[in-house]
């Protein structure tokens, strides 16, 4: 997506509802499978400290970052059912939401632009290699299985706040292209509890 065609799809997010274009930013600043975001709950969210929890995986529970968009994305959300993005059910009974076929097609006709949340997931990627970081890095944020061929093989045991500085740094740049501004990072320096050298340069520079 070009930046013409960014701004495009982030002003035609306003035609959305609240949940639904809350969702579409969420997997847009954090790179997660539209499928973990549907089944999110608030208990799986401490919007405090900036982290969430996915327990819909092959293996345990993961804690992964929420940069400051993603957090602003749901903070406003309601909190009156366990579900981050609640649905009516058929059966009357609230549940999460199972799609968001809707809102997609909604933004095409809007904005014109053809997107998915795979492509935000993408997006997320591929910013991530621009900033110059650690494939393990990214594969990390965005709950990948890390290969263990990996040469930075360190990194995938970084925990949630060790990789919080990546992920603000992946979101400013998302945010500077979708809005045409400029965004600067204010990285905090990590400690490691371990041997592991973390370099902060990677996302520390565009």
């Amino acid at each position: 997506m070009d930046a013409t065609s960014a701004q495009a799809w982030f002003k035609a997010l306003e035609a959305l509802s609240d949940r639904d274009r809350a969702i579409c930013l969420l997997v847009t600043y954090t790179g997660m499978r539209v499928g973990e975001a549907m089944q999110l709950r608030w208990e799986d969210v401490d919007l405090k400290l900036g982290t969430l929890v996915l327990h819909q995986t092959k293996t345990d529970p993961v804690s992964l970052p929420l940069s400051r968009q993603a957090k602003s994305a749901i903070i406003d959300l309601p909190k009156d059912t366990d579900w981050i993005f609640p649905a009516l059910r058929r059966d009357g009974e609230i549940g999460p939401i199972t799609q968001v076929a809707t809102a997609i097609a909604n933004l095409k006709t809007v904005s014109g632009v053809q997107w998915s949340p795979h492509d935000a997931r993408r997006g997320f990627i591929s910013m991530s290699y621009k900033l110059g970081m650690p494939e393990s890095i990214s594969r990390r944020l965005t709950n990948h299985a890390t290969r263990t061929d990996d040469a930075h093989d360190g990194y995938a045991q970084m925990t949630s706040s060790e990789l919080a500085p990546f992920a603000q740094r992946i979101a400013d740049h998302l945010e500077s292209m979708l809005t045409g501004s400029t965004v600067v990072t204010q990285l905090q320096p990590v400690e490691r509890t371990d041997n592991t050298d973390v370099n902060l340069s990677a996302a520390a520079t565009a």
